[in-house]
């Protein structure tokens, strides 16, 4: 995945917005469907993801100055970056069930639906897949998003796992979500996972867009008098992140976020880019951990005993 904004025809938006615009209303059945139009589906729905980013990069960014300035600082109110984060999940996975109800208002009475909407789900079923499995098991199991910090030196890393049921009844990373890493639980640090999912929604959109193409006979036009400044601040946040990663993130692809030379952002999963933090170190691992009246233990990340 490769994304080069702003671009040309809508700014720091995604090219599908372009479409939905333009599209007469007549050739959509939103209103039957009791929805917005298409074209405010996609803007909502979009914006609530940048928002949601933005709120935690604002808070991670302060934290991680506070660090640089002080080596011994450690954030006394990780328990209040809980909400934004779920706040990030939540909205990245209303974004993609968003396209597919735009999906269905435009190309609900085309024969061709169930094709389209199947090339939607395929083209984007591996983040589909991530998003989908966290968010079933936070509200059918009633799990729980755990924030906590790693750092050492002057560097500050702020990470979650998705609090679940271990053997025993012990609490900590569900073990559906995160795999183990050399007997190690592991979670997400927010310099990865933040780029990880306004990436793939510029990935999401573009499919989004392929298949209207395809589908629905759309044209589409100018549309880059839009208000980009909060994107632009979001991006600006995002590509000061500096690639400090977990342990086992460190085998994964590098999602990354770069300030062009002339103009903008470019958008790369996977980046060539080197992470950081390659080479073993030791790190302190500080949480705050809500205790059951039943499960009385629980395993923190990447720790291993």
């Amino acid at each position: 995945m490769k994304f080069q904004i702003p671009n040309k025809k809508t700014g720091y938006y995604p090219e599908v917005i372009s479409l939905l615009k333009n599209m007469e209303c007549s050739n959509s059945g939103y209103s039957e469907l009791g929805l917005n139009h298409p074209a405010d589906i996609f803007y909502f729905s979009f914006l609530d993801v940048i928002d949601s980013a933005k709120r935690l990069l604002e808070r991670l960014s302060s934290d991680a100055l506070k660090r640089k300035e002080n080596h011994a600082y450690t954030p006394k109110n990780l328990e209040d970056y809980r909400v934004d984060i779920f706040n990030l999940i939540f909205f990245s996975a209303n974004f993609i069930e968003a396209c597919q109800s735009i999906l269905k208002s435009i190309l609900h009475k085309n024969e061709k639906f169930t094709k389209a909407s199947r090339e939607f789900k395929d083209l984007t079923s591996s983040y589909r897949a991530h998003v989908s499995k966290i968010i079933n098991e936070i509200k059918h199991k009633h799990r729980r998003v755990r924030p906590f910090s790693s750092s050492w030196d002057a560097n500050l890393v702020i990470g979650y796992y998705i609090e679940g049921v271990l053997p025993g009844g012990t609490l900590g990373a569900d073990p559906l979500i995160h795999d183990d890493f050399h007997g190690m639980r592991t979670g997400f640090s927010l310099n990865r996972n933040i780029p990880y999912h306004l990436i793939n929604t510029y990935f999401v959109s573009r499919g989004l867009n392929g298949v209207l193409v395809k589908y629905s006979g759309l044209n589409s036009g100018e549309c880059n008098n839009l208000d980009s400044n909060e994107i632009m601040k979001c991006f600006e946040m995002l590509s000061d992140l500096p690639l400090l990663f977990f342990p086992d993130e460190i085998e994964m692809k590098v999602p990354s976020v770069k300030r062009n030379k002339v103009e903008g952002f470019s958008l790369e999963l996977p980046s060539s880019r080197k992470i950081e933090n390659r080479r073993p170190h030791i790190m302190n691992i500080s949480l705050s951990q809500r205790i059951g009246l039943q499960a009385r233990s629980f395993s923190p990340p990447y720790f291993r005993g």
